[in-house]
């Protein structure tokens, strides 16, 4: 069998500023740690443009969403950020998912999106993994209100 090798990560979620978020990461990478996540609540910044600025400041250090909400992001959404990131970081994103968090509710109602039941965000987190996901989510709709169809967008597609 072989050893895995044991990481760490550690939360990030705000700074002054841009320069001081990009000190911040520097900081983690060179203390050892692995991974620099972020939250993705309605008081933090997007966590796809601060991982990213993140990445850039950094050479080694890996960068992920700690708990990216389903519930709040049509499944393809998803799928575009998280490809998006793992181009601009040179497959250095690693991408946490689930149903919400305590608290979800606000931050649903701030971006317009329905909140729904538990076993409705359980449905948009599938539905943002590749698999089925809600069983009825209206005429025309797909999980979490995104139209159905489209593409997934891989990272292979923006390397020209």
């Amino acid at each position: 069998m072989a050893a895995r090798q044991f990481r760490f990560a550690v939360m990030g979620w705000s700074a002054p500023d841009g320069a001081g978020w990009a000190a911040q990461a520097r900081r983690v990478e060179q203390l050892g740690y692995s991974t620099l996540l972020m939250p993705d609540t309605s008081f933090t910044a997007v966590p796809a443009v601060m991982l990213a600025a993140a990445a850039g400041a950094t050479t080694t250090l890996r960068v992920g969403t700690f708990v990216l909400s389903a519930a709040t992001r049509p499944p393809n959404a998803i799928a575009w950020e998280a490809a998006s990131l793992a181009f601009a970081t040179g497959d250095r994103f690693e991408l946490g998912i689930g149903a919400g968090r305590p608290g979800g509710e606000r931050d649903a109602e701030i971006l317009g999106v329905p909140h729904g039941s538990p076993a409705r965000r359980r449905g948009c987190t599938r539905g943002a993994a590749g698999r089925p996901a809600c069983s009825s989510p209206g005429p025309g709709r797909g999980c979490c209100g995104s139209p159905r169809g489209g593409r997934t967008p891989s990272p292979s597609a923006f390397r020209r």
